[in-house]
């Protein structure tokens, strides 16, 4: 942090008016950190509210008549943080705050490095089209999502960022969206279900989202994959950026089938025939496959029905005369 290395920031969550006159913090609000230190042995953060005219931190809660009595033959001394809060050159809605104030009354602590720290980033730039999407996010597969190879040429920790572009500005004016990237150890090949990733990030409603990998292995190919949730079905626009202490490797991931045909069809009165015990099976729906030469291909069914168990059966077909 003294180095300029790291840009330290921390929100609180919500806090009921009385509690926030209390104190003096505002609920689900951002503070700067612009200094830390330790005196005596009380670990302290000097921090801003960006607001002008906001309030600055008045001190715990006071405790009850029953806790001051216990201690109403102990001398009371000001603490350092006291002391410092104390000095007339620190602006308005500047202050010291002790570390246990802020674990009790902070919700979130933002660690911004300088990207400069790394010897190497790679940067893709995309857009992910989501205008045509009928199933709820919630349930859909990965087989449309955009995704990532990526290797290093020698053992170290990589990080992944996200970040997502706004057209307007206006990134304020919708419902909650939120984004995450998933990680799978896989050849760097194209996944197309959630199962096994190797890790998996958080879904934030935040422009960024980070992910870190330790100790990724020197020329071992993983695949990264940006995950959505409740993004409006629009056209949206990303950059991923990798940044390592060794050189990177970043392409698309490629497409063990690259040609596909997708067919929306569903279960009516008529169609639904249960499973394959069922002595209506032969009802549900059928379709034809016919390819030009002998080729891999795979079979990808999805609902949006999260009660609804599917699966799907390849068989051979026998022309009937």
């Amino acid at each position: 942090h003294q180095y300029g290395d790291v840009l330290i920031t921390m929100g609180t969550g919500k806090i009921s008016s009385r509690t926030e006159r209390a104190i003096g913090l505002a609920g689900e609000h951002d503070y700067a950190v612009l200094d830390m230190r330790e005196v005596d042995g009380q670990k302290l953060m000097l921090v801003k509210n960006p607001w002008c005219e906001g309030m600055s931190w008045r001190g715990s809660i006071p405790r009850s008549p029953i806790d001051d009595q216990d201690d109403e033959d102990e001398e009371v001394l000001p603490s350092s943080r006291d002391l410092l809060n104390q000095d007339d050159k620190l602006t308005p809605g500047t202050f010291w705050i002790d570390l246990n104030s802020v674990m009790q009354y902070f919700e979130s602590i933002y660690l911004n490095w300088n990207p400069g720290l790394f010897n190497y980033r790679q940067d893709i730039h995309f857009a992910w089209d989501l205008s045509a999407s009928s199933l709820s996010s919630k349930y859909k597969s990965f087989s449309n999502n955009q995704q990532f190879r990526v290797s290093v040429v020698a053992p170290c920790t990589v990080w992944f960022l996200l970040s997502r572009h706004f057209k307007d500005g206006k990134e304020n004016d919708h419902p909650p969206e939120y984004i995450s990237l998933y990680l799978f150890d896989n050849n760097g090949a194209k996944v197309y279900l959630s199962d096994g990733a190797l890790q998996r990030g958080p879904f934030v409603d935040s422009p960024q989202t980070l992910l870190r990998l330790d100790n990724m292995e020197a020329g071992r190919k993983y695949t990264v994959v940006p995950v959505e949730q409740d993004l409006g079905p629009t056209v949206h626009t990303f950059t991923l950026s990798v940044f390592a202490e060794q050189r990177i490797a970043l392409d698309e991931a490629p497409n063990k089938y690259p040609c596909q045909k997708t067919i929306t069809a569903a279960w009516t009165d008529e169609t639904a025939g249960g499973n394959a015990h069922s002595p209506t099976y032969s009802q549900n729906p059928q379709f034809s496959i016919v390819v030009p030469a002998r080729t891999p291909i795979a079979l990808l069914l999805e609902t949006d029905v999260e009660q609804l168990h599917v699966h799907v059966k390849l068989t051979i077909a026998v022309d009937v005369l």
